[in-house]
């Protein structure tokens, strides 16, 4: 079977920190922490300063060695209190989550599930049924959430034949993608990928995680002005330490962000997930950004600053 064009880019995809340091002709001043692998798409590793190791594109796929904090840990959000199927998360009353892949495009170092244990989670098609039969059950449920890994990374037609079960469901209305895909990757965009989406009942919404306006480029910009004819587009970003941390390049990013027509929906306190500590910013200090960035944006460019709390209904607003 023929590889498609984002098949075949996928495969030119960094792996390793000599490929990185090769490509970005970089000499690292730090030691990084290397539990969780590295990957990156070949357009995302253009978008980073070459010879600058603190690139803040960079420091996203690779993270350097800090100091561990006891409150960090590998299940912050202890979402495996809340899957009863394998494949499926039930957090919230009204919407639903689905791990689809195990597989992302970009390995983010702050990723709350990179520790998760994907292997327990395998949605073989027994576990699918099971899943399409707990909806059908629940008819509070109005919102069917794919994410993964990146619920993108899997084949188009694989894809639309979820989609179509999911549209069995009569009291299902919204169909939500969450991905990075999109940004790093945007060949996956293809016109099969696009008439899947324009031809669903549901109403979609994809969420997109972009932290940084250098994130954004022509060819990542273009896809998104196109998806905006067939979905909503929401972003939610993490505040970063060493990445976003200051209300100047929020205030870039939400501009960015708008002129691909997405609305920045989120901006998330980082959870504290274990290997993550080098990116972890204060309660106070966040907060002090989210005030400064409140004075540069009008209401409707402003994300709203959240934090997840294992076993609360939904997200906490900070402020």
């Amino acid at each position: 079977m023929s590889k498609t064009i984002w098949q075949k880019e996928l495969q030119e995809s960094i792996t390793s920190i000599e490929q990185l340091t090769e490509a970005l002709k970089v000499v690292l001043p730090f030691k990084i922490n290397q539990h969780f692998p590295i990957k990156a798409t070949p357009l995302y590793v253009s978008l980073i300063e070459k010879s600058n190791p603190f690139d803040p594109l960079l420091l996203q796929i690779i993270c350097p060695s800090t100091q561990p904090l006891p409150s960090f840990t590998e299940s912050p959000l202890k979402e495996e209190n809340f899957s009863n199927i394998p494949g499926l998360i039930h957090k919230y009353h009204s919407r639903v989550l689905i791990l689809l892949s195990t597989h992302c495009f970009i390995h983010c170092q702050y990723c709350f599930r990179q520790h998760f244990p994907y292997q327990d989670h395998s949605l073989s098609s027994e576990n699918w049924d099971k899943i399409i039969e707990y909806i059908k059950n629940n008819q509070n449920i109005d919102e069917v959430i794919l994410s993964g890994g990146d619920p993108l990374s899997v084949g188009s037609k694989y894809l639309q034949k979820i989609i179509k079960d999911i549209e069995t469901i009569p009291h299902v209305k919204t169909l939500r993608f969450h991905t990075r895909i999109l940004s790093v990757l945007p060949a996956r965009l293809d016109d099969e990928l696009f008439n899947i989406l324009k031809s669903t009942l549901l109403n979609v919404v994809i969420v997109t995680h972009i932290n940084h306006p250098n994130e954004i480029c022509e060819e990542n910009r273009a896809v998104f002005q196109s998806l905006a004819n067939v979905a909503t587009l929401l972003n939610q970003s993490v505040l970063l330490k060493h990445i976003n941390d200051n209300a100047k390049t929020l205030a870039q990013l939400s501009h960015a962000l708008f002129s691909c027509k997405i609305i920045p929906y989120y901006l998330h306190f980082l959870d504290p997930v274990k290997g993550s500590e080098f990116y972890h910013l204060s309660p106070e200090t966040a907060l002090a950004i989210v005030s400064d960035l409140k004075s540069l944006l009008s209401g409707y460019l402003m994300p709203r600053f959240v934090k997840e709390e294992p076993g609360k209904q939904s997200k906490t607003v900070m402020t």
